[in-house]
């Protein structure tokens, strides 16, 4: 990455402070590739059958970010910092449902009657 994309990476992250809805939009373009090369790491360490993909991950990873978390971005760095942890945490948030699915999460209902029903 170039010193002039990097300085424009924080320039837009300290619009984005200032609350500038505009300079997401102008963000990702300058992003997008090292946050999907940071997926694709990621994900090399997942299992193969995997259901997710390093694009579907940047960009999950992209909406929660940009949510308004309410960070105070330094710089880029810190920015892909934050991206990263938030990508293995969707990742953790998605094998903890697998295995959920995968050992039957369904609870089984039962209704007891009262003992003031039961009689009538």
């Amino acid at each position: 990455m170039s010193e002039q994309s990097s300085s424009e990476i924080t320039q837009i992250l300290q619009d984005w402070n200032d609350g500038n809805e505009d300079a997401k939009e102008r963000l990702l373009p300058f992003v997008y590739d090292e946050l999907k090369r940071q997926a694709r790491i990621l994900m090399s360490k997942e299992r193969s059958n995997h259901t997710l993909q390093p694009t579907a991950l940047v960009h999950e990873a992209f909406l929660r970010l940009s949510e308004g978390t309410g960070i105070d971005w330094q710089n880029r760095s810190h920015f892909f910092g934050i991206a990263s942890r938030l990508m293995r945490r969707i990742l953790v948030d998605h094998a903890r449902l697998y295995a959920t699915e995968k050992r039957g999460n369904h609870a089984i209902r039962s209704w007891l009657k009262s003992p003031s029903r039961a009689k009538s």
